[in-house]
């Protein structure tokens, strides 16, 4: 992971009404905030695997959370390589494919002012 956390991630609107259509309002809420917390966790796109952090990070009350958790952390899975820590693997995978774009657009800039110099040198 680099060290400047990207701000933002791309929020496609239609991959996210498919994907909670059958959310209620309260649940949505829920989920996007804990989305929104999972971005800017640390590894990104996890949250802590703790009832209660989860419920205070999706900003419901303890009766509502009890009614809207089994629908909201559906989209959230443990996964060994990361103990204590749920992950969303959608926004995961926007992450990966983020830095990636990143990293090759930054070794494109590298070559073509390398070449640049080069041709500016040639022309000395």
């Amino acid at each position: 992971m680099s060290n400047n956390k990207p701000p933002a991630y791309q929020h496609y609107a239609k991959d996210f009404i498919a994907g909670t259509s059958d959310m209620s309002c309260a649940e949505v809420g829920a989920y996007i905030r804990l989305l929104d917390h999972a971005w800017d966790s640390d590894p990104i796109a996890t949250l802590p695997d703790d009832d209660t952090k989860l419920r205070r990070l999706s900003g419901a009350d303890p009766e509502e959370w009890t009614a809207i958790k089994k629908a909201v952390l559906v989209k959230f899975e443990k996964v060994d390589e990361l103990p204590g820590r749920l992950v969303n693997r959608r926004l995961r995978l926007l992450y990966e494919e983020r830095e990636e774009f990143v990293q090759t657009a930054s070794e494109r800039g590298r070559k073509g002012a390398a070449a640049r110099w080069a041709k500016n040198e040639d022309n000395a």
